[in-house]
């Protein structure tokens, strides 16, 4: 069939079947790259949360030698998660509440602490803190996806956040 054609047809012909192969491609390797982007991110993630918690069992453990009060490791465990940070923005830090929930320590907003945060809702009417504690309660650990109004805080605009939860 392209025996006839002139040969600068045929090399247009394969050049935009090249092309289409390509282009129907790039959906799936698109897809591809960032099931494994955010899977990377998972797991460092995942890795940096249990670092952190491996700080809290510390004093947790420090207290239970008496070598520390409960008080002084509860203390010392949240000033030391205070000052983790995981990223370059902002936004990225560990804070602590409690099952109730209740805001234990949050490093960029501790007038947050001590604070019920049952009624917390996301944009979308999610109650993010319950659903962390169910998270907790039902699995002992786990993520969940909340919506996010950041604007507020970090002038990023609102986003879809994924935590972790132990």
């Amino acid at each position: 069939m392209l025996s006839h054609q002139r040969l600068s047809t045929r090399i247009s012909l394969i050049g935009i079947a090249t092309t289409l192969c390509f282009a129907s491609a790039l959906p799936w390797i698109h897809s591809k790259t960032r099931e494994l982007y955010y899977s990377a991110t998972r797991e460092r993630i995942q890795k940096l949360v249990q670092d952190t918690w491996s700080v809290v069992d510390f004093y947790g453990a420090q207290a239970k030698a008496g070598l520390m009060t409960t008080e002084q490791a509860q203390a010392a465990a949240k000033l030391a998660v205070k000052h983790i940070r995981y990223g370059t923005l902002e936004g990225e830090y560990f804070w602590i509440n409690d099952l109730h929930p209740r805001m234990v320590m949050n490093p960029l907003n501790p007038a947050l602490d001590g604070k019920d945060l049952t009624e917390s809702k996301d944009p979308n009417g999610v109650h993010m803190f319950l659903e962390m504690v169910r998270v907790c309660r039902e699995k002992r650990r786990g993520r969940n996806r909340v919506h996010v109004d950041t604007h507020g805080c970090y002038s990023r605009g609102p986003e879809n956040q994924l935590r972790q939860v132990i």
